[in-house]
């Protein structure tokens, strides 16, 4: 009897292993740069921000007599800017994916050509919930928040230049009626 139920006991599948619960990231998500090695030893970190602009835009709109005309209204379009950030290397703490700290030597072995990395953007260490979808060998920087304040150590890329939008012919009319 006790032979059989213990047959019977393990012939039948075990029950599966509850899944991990999926933890919420308790901090800023981080940026993805590249960074490479400076004149005289300093960090250079490049990346693209945006910014919002207004621009003049000619639309054709309907008038409260049904009629359709151009009108030119103002909207808020996205521009990204390439900007340069240059900063002293010894004030950076680097971390690996696994969450290690990486001693500064071994940061300057690793920068003999650009490569892409992770910034905090907050100055705080970056959640491990972000850092399981980098890959092994990407470098986390945790950089201090005063470091890289415009006006200081950032060069920023000029704007594309946008055609001058037509405002010569664009008639004025009275504005539209809201919808109800």
């Amino acid at each position: 009897m006790t032979l059989t139920l213990l047959t019977l006991a393990l012939s039948l599948p075990a029950a599966p292993a509850p899944a991990p619960k999926m933890e919420r990231p308790k901090g800023l998500a981080p940026r993805v740069v590249m960074i490479e090695l400076g004149d005289e030893g300093k960090l250079k970190i490049l990346e693209i921000a945006s910014r919002m602009v207004q621009v003049q835009k000619v639309v054709t709109a309907k008038t409260a007599d049904g009629k359709e005309r151009q009108v030119t209204r103002t909207v808020m379009v996205p521009v990204f800017q390439q900007m340069i950030r240059t900063v002293d290397l010894d004030g950076v703490r680097v971390f690996g994916v696994n969450g290690k700290k990486i001693e500064t030597k071994e940061v300057r072995k690793q920068l003999a050509k650009p490569m892409p990395a992770l910034v905090s953007v907050d100055g705080n260490p970056v959640d491990p919930f972000y850092l399981r979808v980098a890959r092994e060998g990407t470098l986390v920087l945790v950089i201090p928040p005063q470091t890289g304040i415009p006006g200081g150590n950032v060069k920023i890329m000029p704007a594309p230049k946008l055609p001058p939008l037509p405002r010569e012919n664009a008639p004025k009319l009275p504005p539209l009626p809201r919808e109800k």
